[in-house]
């Protein structure tokens, strides 16, 4: 098994997350590695954001189905992407109190070696050349990490 490792990309939908998939497949990715695609669902903050008058039973059933049909349409894009480029893998889901916070501890919980995660480069006053939750990642990852950021 020598040379072979588990990594965790973290997978969020956009056109970044993708470009970091093709980073890692195209520099880093050998034969007998396993991609670990991370989604984070993000019910909890669209919940926070919502208009007062959206604060109602209906409303706020109707949030959870989208952010579940958004997390569906995720994987299946992912598991996809993961089928074609043939590299062996895996997509999951799981739910925690950040997505930064939860892609660190998936990385412990899983062993994985290394963490790729693609980046907008926007803070939060998008002065900051990443944002939050890369940032986060790579303050607390026990493992390394490399940050895709689109130039």
């Amino acid at each position: 098994m020598s040379g072979q490792k588990a990594v965790l990309i973290a997978v969020d939908g956009s056109v970044h997350s993708e470009r970091a998939f093709d980073w890692y497949v195209t520099n880093l990715y050998r034969d007998g590695d396993e991609v670990i695609g991370l989604v984070c669902p993000q019910i909890a903050n669209r919940l926070s954001s919502i208009a007062e008058e959206d604060k109602t039973p209906e409303g706020i059933k109707g949030i959870i189905e989208d952010e579940n049909k958004r997390i569906q349409e995720t994987m299946d894009r992912f598991t996809k992407r993961i089928e074609t480029t043939q590299v062996k893998g895996e997509v999951t889901t799981v739910n925690g109190i950040s997505p930064g916070q939860t892609i660190v501890e998936m990385a412990e919980s899983r062993g994985v070696s290394f963490i790729v995660i693609g980046s907008r480069g926007q803070g939060v006053k998008r002065r900051t050349p990443i944002g939050q939750v890369c940032d986060f990642v790579m303050n607390h990852a026990t493992v390394p990490v490399m940050i895709c950021k689109d130039a």
